[in-house]
């Protein structure tokens, strides 16, 4: 893959992530606000919405990889696993050390974003 065409599916991969995340949000907020959703499953169900398609624009779009979506899917829930070990890892070590939360959750999305990428380069979309 040229450097063009790297850089250009690194684009794609962040706009995917940016979109997941406010996907994410908008329903959290439509849930609780607009359909009086329990937190708790309001939660839950806008993450499995947004996973879905974050799953699916990542797959095709991003990566362009047709077949396989089952393997691709246990793959992908893998790497979800991975990113919540990581993510709870840095935020509750570094703020163990007197880190704000914050930072060590900004710090946990780079470090999940830079795994992602490569994992779903080469393993997960392969």
């Amino acid at each position: 893959m040229s450097d063009g065409a790297a850089n250009a599916q690194l684009a794609r991969f962040l706009v995917t992530g940016v979109l997941g995340a406010a996907l994410d949000l908008a329903l959290l907020t439509v849930f609780v606000e607009v359909g009086g959703l329990q937190l708790g499953a309001a939660t839950a169900l806008a993450l499995g919405i947004a996973c879905g398609v974050h799953f699916g624009l990542n797959m095709r779009w991003v990566f362009g990889a047709e077949q396989d979506t089952g393997r691709r899917l246990l793959r992908y829930a893998t790497m979800l696993g991975l990113n919540y070990a990581i993510t709870l890892g840095l935020v509750l070590g570094l703020t163990g050390v007197g880190l704000w939360y914050g930072a060590t959750k900004v710090a946990a999305l780079g470090v999940c974003a830079a795994v992602n990428f490569a994992s779903y380069r080469h393993w997960v979309f392969a």
